[in-house]
């Protein structure tokens, strides 16, 4: 059984961004969205308008940037069974309560991606009075171009 990533957010975060389950680079790292291939720093850097999309950027700072944004990140999945990085593998998936963060502010939940959202997207694991919506995945899916993602990411992060 592989354990998550714990939840990156402070008492000022509004907006949660979560993911399905951390891929296998990000679970060796212990850091979210190592991946270079994955766009989530690109996407989310262009809309806050800071520089964070380079990976020789340190991790930390990637934090800081969004912490001060008032954005933090999380996973569905606390915990599953899977042999590759590939969301399509998760077997036995236990699911994080986000009822349990200590999050006064939060006031959306995003998911980047449609899968996390309609595959693992379980209301009672979520605050009732809390603003869903769904990013287009910053996954490199082809089907969607980087200007499109970024239009998108841009609409609800505002």
């Amino acid at each position: 059984m592989k354990k998550g990533l714990p939840a990156i957010y402070d008492k000022d975060t509004e907006i949660m961004i979560v993911g399905t389950f951390p891929g296998e680079k990000s679970l060796t790292k212990k850091e979210y969205y190592t991946d270079g291939r994955n766009q989530f720093w690109y996407l989310v850097g262009q809309v806050l308008e800071k520089n964070i999309g380079d990976k020789n950027i340190a991790h930390s700072t990637k934090m800081k940037v969004l912490l001060a944004h008032k954005i933090g990140l999380w996973d569905v999945i606390s915990e599953c069974e899977r042999d590759t990085s590939s969301d399509n593998k998760i077997r036995n998936p236990s699911f994080n309560d986000f009822n349990e963060l200590d999050c006064p502010k939060l006031r959306l939940i995003l998911t980047n991606g449609k899968k996390a959202h309609d595959k693992y997207f379980h209301e009672k694991n979520f605050p009732e009075n809390i603003r869903k919506g769904i990013l287009i995945s910053s996954s490199t899916n082809r089907r969607v171009c980087k200007e499109d993602k970024l239009a998108n990411w841009r609409e609800l992060l505002k």
